[in-house]
C-alpha cells in the first residue's frame, strides 16, 4: 500500500542513539529510557496525547547473574537463561514453562549478590512509573493477559484514555488503532538484529515499520523514537523513512552476496534426541552422505551439522543441517535420495523445505 488510511501522513521518525546515552549506574549499561525519549513523553503526556512503548521482551529481565561466581540460572532442560520474573517472585523458562523461586542465596557459591542484567516490560513498566508518576500506564504481554478478559480490558482502557500509555511486546505492534496516540517508542531495536537467523534484518524492518503505523492515525501528525546502538543499520535507516523499495534492495544483495533465500534455495534438516552422543552421531553420519549427494550440484553449500541455535529446548538435543543451493529441484532430489524411507538411530528428522524459523 502506498497511502495511509484517509490519506493521513505518515508519522515522523527519529533515531536515538544508544551509544551517546549513559545508563543509569543501576541498569548496567542498559539504556531503558534515554535523554530524548523522556523529554518526547513528557511532551506528549503535557498535551494530553498517547504513548505506546514497545520493549520486545516480557518478565523483569533475561536473566538473573550471580556477581560472585558468574552462574547465570540456565533452565535445566533448555540452553537458554531463565527469565526474572519479580512481580511473581520466579524465574522463568520461556521455552519449557520451567520454574523455580528467584533465590536468595547462589545455589553454586552461595553468594549473595544476585543482579537482574538487562531489562523487559516488567522493569520498564517500574522505570515508567517512577519517571512518570502521575502518567496511567498498563502492559500489554502474554503474561498480563493471562486470565480471561484481560486483553479486552487493557485495550478499552487505553482506547477511552483511562490510561496514557502502553507497555507492551509485538501484540501491540499491529492491528490496533488509537487516535490519540501520537507517540511510539521501540526502546531497543537491536533485539531482533542480533538473532542467529539470515531474516532478521528483515524481521527488524517489518517490526518497526508496523510499531510505527500505530502513531498518528488521528488528527494529530505522530512521531516515532527508535533507541538502537546501531542507527547506521540498513534496516533501520530504511524503517525511518518508510522506504520498503530501498529497503528490499538492500537486503536482497545481502542475500545474493552471502547465498540465502529467495536467491537460493534452502532446506533445514533438524535432528532430535534424549542423547546428545546419538543425535550428533546420527546428523554426523548424515552430513557425509549429504556432502557425497550434492557434490555434483555447483554452487551447492552445506552448513553442519552442528548444535541448532537453540541446541537443547525440554531435554532434547537438537543439531541442524542447513543445505543452500541455485538449483532447487535438483537439490530436492539429493536431500529425497538420502532421506527418503530411513531411519537414524539415535534420533528423530525433521526436514524443512524453505524455513520460516532455523533456530
Amino acid at each position: 500500500m502506498t497511502h495511509r488510511v484517509e490519506s493521513r501522513p505518515l508519522p515522523d521518525a527519529d533515531v536515538i542513539d544508544l551509544r551517546r546515552e549513559r545508563a543509569e549506574k543501576e541498569d548496567r549499561g542498559f539504556v531503558i529510557f534515554s535523554h530524548p525519549l523522556k523529554a518526547a513523553l513528557q511532551e506528549t503526556f503535557a498535551a494530553g496525547e498517547q504513548a505506546i512503548i514497545l520493549i520486545n521482551r516480557r518478565g523483569y529481565a533475561p536473566y538473573l547473574l550471580c556477581r560472585e561466581c558468574g552462574n547465570d540460572f540456565r533452565c535445566r532442560d533448555c540452553s537458554v537463561t531463565m527469565t526474572v520474573h519479580r512481580r511473581s517472585g520466579l524465574l522463568i523458562c520461556h521455552y519449557c514453562g520451567s520454574r523455580k523461586t528467584i533465590p536468595a542465596k547462589c545455589p553454586l557459591c552461595s553468594g549473595e549478590v544476585l543482579q537482574p542484567i538487562g531489562f523487559g516490560t516488567e522493569k520498564v513498566e517500574e522505570r515508567f512509573k517512577r519517571d512518570f508518576p502521575s502518567i496511567a500506564v498498563d502492559v500489554l504481554d502474554r503474561d498480563s493477559t493471562r486470565k480471561k478478559g484481560a486483553l479486552v480490558r487493557i485495550l478499552d482502557r487505553f482506547r477511552s484514555g483511562k490510561t496514557q500509555a502502553l507497555i507492551g511486546t509485538q501484540m501491540l505492534s499491529k492491528g490496533h488503532h488509537f487516535p490519540n496516540v501520537t507517540l511510539t517508542a521501540v526502546l531497543s531495536a537491536d533485539s531482533i538484529l542480533g538473532y542467529p537467523d539470515f531474516r532478521s534484518a528483515e524481521k527488524t524492518f517489518y517490526l518497526l515499520t508496523q510499531v510505527a503505523g500505530r502513531a498518528g492515525r488521528g488528527e494529530r501528525r505522530g512521531r516515532v523514537l527508535i533507541q538502537t546502538a546501531f542507527p547506521t543499520h540498513y534496516a533501520i535507516q530504511h524503517a525511518l523513512r518508510h522506504d520498503y523499495e530501498s529497503f528490499y534492495e538492500s537486503e536482497i544483495q545481502f542475500r545474493r552476496t552471502f547465498h540465502y533465500p529467495p536467491v537460493t534455495s534452502m532446506i533445514a534438516i533438524l535432528f532430535r534426541g534424549a542423547n546428545a552422543t546419538g543425535v550428533e552421531r546420527a546428523a554426523s553420519s548424515c552430513g557425509r552422505m549429504l556432502e557425497e549427494a550434492i557434490a555434483p550440484l555447483a554452487g551447492t553449500r552445506m552448513q553442519g551439522p552442528a548444535p541448532a541455535p537453540l541446541s537443547r529446548i525440554k531435554g532434547v538435543y537438537r543439531f541442524q543441517i542447513l543445505l543452500r543451493s541455485p538449483h532447487r529441484v535438483a537439490l530436492r532430489r539429493a536431500v529425497e535420495g538420502v532421506m527418503g524411507g530411513r531411519r537414524w538411530r539415535g534420533a528423530d528428522v525433521a526436514i524443512d523445505v524453505d524455513p520460516i524459523n532455523i533456530l
